[in-house]
């Protein structure tokens, strides 16, 4: 590589740690507060390095802090007796994010979102800020849009909607699974 390139690949590699460091700040930002979390948002918000070792330290201890202090909930829709594969799937997931044993809840069919009492405690934790991960086997396990009532907390619109503005993280354990007809039946 000629050594021209140096400097473009350093400005290349600040800016994608720079932008890593604004989304890590909103985690913090949902995180219970605590001096080191105010140390660490501080940091984030005007970092003082001059050089990109600083920052890329500076990113790393963000993200072990955010590991270390965030709290999970997991959710699924299962029928009885069907849900353990999905919820150690769903811990594994996020086993990534936080090391704290996430919260289990789930409902046992898929019906209307504010029949669902499982979803329903899941957002108490989120309205809470007592969550800052929400892991669910896919976005299929959320009550869907299409109801007409879109802007409503109920549809998976108006969830995520929630979870953006307290800054929770909504992840799919496995992108590829859906809530099957199969297991909809067996749920009914």
């Amino acid at each position: 590589m000629p050594p021209e390139d140096f400097p473009r690949r350093s400005v290349a590699a600040d800016a994608i740690l720079g932008t890593r460091l604004e989304t890590l700040l909103g985690w913090l930002l949902a995180l219970p507060s605590s001096p080191a979390t105010a140390v660490l948002i501080e940091e984030a918000e005007r970092p003082s390095f001059t050089d990109s070792a600083g920052l890329r330290g500076l990113v790393a201890r963000a993200e072990e802090h955010v590991k270390e202090r965030a709290t999970a909930a997991v959710y699924a829709v299962v029928p009885p007796g069907a849900g353990e594969r999905a919820f150690a799937d769903m811990e594994t997931a996020a086993a990534r994010y936080c090391t704290a044993k996430p919260l289990r809840h789930h409902d046992l069919a898929p019906l209307a979102g504010h029949e669902r009492p499982g979803l329903r405690a899941v957002l108490e934790l989120v309205e809470d800020r007592s969550v800052q991960i929400l892991v669910v086997p896919s976005l299929d396990h959320l009550p869907p849009d299409g109801t007409g009532a879109e802007d409503s907390l109920w549809t998976l619109t108006g969830i995520r909607a929630l979870l953006s503005a307290r800054g929770v993280r909504l992840i799919a354990a496995d992108h590829r699974r859906t809530l099957s007809g199969r297991m909809v039946g067996a749920a009914r």
